[in-house]
């Protein structure tokens, strides 16, 4: 018998035990995932990274809400108590007749001013407008940064979705070859007790099953570390996977390349986030340029005071001031001039990383597209294979009753129609992938989630 091939990862039945059908019975406490939809909600409500992406957009809309208001007024308060040691002193020039001299003091040893100020920038080199642009573009890329992050984890999640429907898939193929295994132990042992077979012949069948045992205990084995991970993407424990092994997988359409490319640069999220990342990094040029430009600022206060503008008299006084404010460095050793020529190089390293991430995407969808349409035209040879198989097997299973083939060639086509059927669904699990893949390539995964695979 050839030796049995399959890639395989196990599917995950409640408490992993194989049963028939939908192939799960879920213990208490738990729920099954019978579709990918499913587990795609379940991610973007528990898993922890989405939740610090989320966090992180937070942040840079907090951020872009600061920057804006510095277009806007500042009112504040002060208060300032001061204690002066020595005050001013003088004496006048003449003296008046009858009259002691004591020196005349300016100001008293304890001061108190209160004031309410209003700030108003009135020019400042367009580096408030430049600093919105930046901010509001650097939000517009975390926005993109964390689709970025829902997509390569949805991909995950359904790498593994995949991965433990083809393997329950798998089994269920073995426990059909196993039920066929046992009729021909049965009829072999009949043709035995007549005398027709050796003791050879039933032994090995019995060895067969227990090969086939062997294998569906290795699966459901492997099944424990694919369902370990899928509950640590989705943050629950108490998840299990219900695949069912009587539907039929359909098999979608491929578009042209050029439409997959065309949808690649208008929705992968790393291509957005970087041009949003390339304005926001020419924003910053004007913000350094603005270093250049003189600022000019306007304040308005009302003070309450101890002394007040009338430092010979110890009262509270109340008083406004008007102040306008300009400042232009005249030579700073071409700081500004380094800071601009620093935001120019880190703007033009975004614009290259963002031609070589265009390129990247470009070759990544052309892959996933290739390897689609390859897993394609395999599975529909393959499904032909198969019914072919199947009538091989019915044939050689009616003439062996007969005795018109022997017992190896019943055997053969058995072994045959098992790898058959083992290669068909491997085949359809790749195929299922490469589309999850080309999904990813072009940005879809994000804007519509995948349900291939799902009969």
């Amino acid at each position: 018998m050839n030796r049995l091939h399959f890639t395989g990862l196990l599917v995950v039945a409640v408490g992993l035990g194989l049963v028939s059908g939908m192939g799960q019975c879920v213990r208490a406490g738990q729920h099954a995932i019978t579709r990918l939809s499913r587990a795609y909600r379940l991610l973007e409500e528990q898993n922890p990274t989405l939740k610090q992406a989320r966090a992180r957009l937070e942040e840079s809309e907090a951020f872009l809400l600061e920057q804006k208001t510095q277009r806007l007024p500042v009112l504040q308060l002060t208060a300032r108590y001061s204690h002066v040691s020595e005050i001013a002193r003088f004496e006048l020039p003449f003296q008046i007749p009858g009259v002691g001299q004591p020196p005349i003091e300016a100001g008293v040893h304890d001061q108190y001013d209160l004031a309410l100020e209003v700030q108003q920038p009135l020019f400042t080199g367009f580096r408030i407008r430049h600093a919105i642009e930046a901010a509001r573009f650097l939000h517009q890329a975390r926005q993109w940064d964390q689709l970025q992050v829902l997509a390569r984890l949805k991909r995950q999640v359904g790498r593994l979705f995949y991965q433990i429907q083809e393997n329950y898939w798998q089994q269920a193929v073995l426990e059909k070859a196993m039920t066929r295994t046992r009729i021909r132990f049965e009829m072999t042992r009949n043709l035995f007790r007549a005398q027709q077979a050796t003791d050879f012949d039933t032994l090995e069948a019995f060895n067969q099953i227990l090969r086939l045992e062997t294998t569906q205990a290795a699966l459901r084995n492997q099944a424990r570390v694919l369902l370990a991970g899928f509950r640590r993407l989705l943050a629950d424990s108490s998840i299990t996977v219900a695949v069912d092994t009587t539907g039929i997988l359909e098999l979608p359409g491929l578009l042209p390349l050029e439409r997959y490319l065309d949808q690649a640069r208008r929705r992968r999220p790393e291509l957005a986030a970087l041009q949003a990342t390339d304005r926001a990094a020419r924003a910053r040029i004007g913000i350094a340029q603005a270093g250049l430009y003189p600022q000019i600022a306007a304040q308005v206060a009302y003070h309450y005071a101890r002394p007040g503008v009338n430092f010979f008299q110890n009262q509270w006084m109340d008083y406004y001031t008007v102040a306008l404010q300009m400042s232009l460095p005249l030579w700073d050793w071409n700081r500004r001039k380094h800071q601009v020529k620093q935001a120019r190089l880190r703007q033009q390293a975004v614009e290259w990383q963002l031609q070589e991430v265009e390129q990247a995407v470009q070759q990544e969808v052309q892959q996933a597209y290739w390897q689609a349409r390859s897993a394609l035209e395999q599975v529909q040879l393959q499904q032909r294979l198969v019914a072919q198989e199947r009538e091989r097997y019915r044939q050689m299973k009616s003439r062996f009753q007969t005795g018109q083939v022997s017992l190896l060639d019943f055997r053969t086509a058995e072994a045959t129609l098992t790898q058959a059927e083992l290669d068909l669904k491997r085949l359809q699990s790749q195929f299922a992938r490469a589309l999850l893949e080309l999904d990813y390539a072009t940005g879809e995964l994000i804007q519509n989630p995948a349900k291939r695979g799902e009969p």
